[in-house]
């Protein structure tokens, strides 16, 4: 069971977070897509996806982490997150 109210039951064994950097990539049945802080709230921050160029269309967009999840993770503001879902 997900831990996470934001992540769906379904949808947590498929999802992991990462903190540091790194590019969209895809692999058939992987894709990783990389986020940074666009706004804070009382809660969570959101983060928004980092395009591969201007023409590029978001694969995910935005996503909101609970502020408690991002200092588990030892986040801090100016690092990049880097979302991996895979099908299987």
């Amino acid at each position: 069971m997900a831990d996470n109210k934001y992540i769906d039951d379904t949808l947590a064994p498929m999802v992991q977070w990462y903190c540091g950097q790194a590019t969209n990539t895809y692999k058939e049945d992987t894709m990783k897509v990389t986020f940074e802080m666009e706004k804070a709230t009382k809660n969570t921050i959101r983060f928004t996806e980092v395009l591969e160029s201007e023409l590029a269309a978001p694969k995910i967009g935005s996503v909101y982490i609970p502020k408690s999840t991002l200092g588990e993770l030892k986040w801090k503001e100016g690092m990049k997150i880097t979302m991996e879902v895979e099908v299987g």
